[in-house]
């Protein structure tokens, strides 16, 4: 009986845990601003210590989805190994987040508003 007692304190105690009001849920941008795309490709160009990223379309109020694009061929160049990078928008309390699909690194997101999805 004791042993059960335990076990079902244990379980309790786990769900608790895990349950927290600042669990990152799936966001999209709460608009798309020049000034909201210039801080979301900021940070995401500072993450990869580039210059600048170019995105693909998409309608991020609408999907959570984020790609950055490789950069085009150069003249010289007929074809690219490069491939895109995947992050997803998230929403952790107030704090808009882009987590790389690949690694599972969060970058933060200042200057930009999301909502959950």
């Amino acid at each position: 009986m004791i042993r059960i007692s335990a076990l079902a304190l244990a379980v309790t105690v786990l769900a608790a845990c895990q349950h927290n009001g600042d669990d990152p849920v799936p966001a999209v941008l709460d608009d798309m601003s020049d000034a909201t795309m210039q801080s979301l490709k900021s940070a995401l160009a500072a993450s990869l210590n580039k210059t600048g990223v170019r995105l693909a379309d998409a309608d991020l109020t609408q999907t959570s989805l984020v790609t950055v694009v490789p950069p085009p061929p150069g003249p010289l160049e007929t074809r690219s190994t490069a491939l895109p990078i995947e992050y997803r928008l998230l929403l952790a309390g107030d704090t808009c987040y882009a987590e790389r699909s690949s690694t599972g690194e969060r970058i933060d997101l200042p200057g930009v508003s999301c909502r959950a999805l």
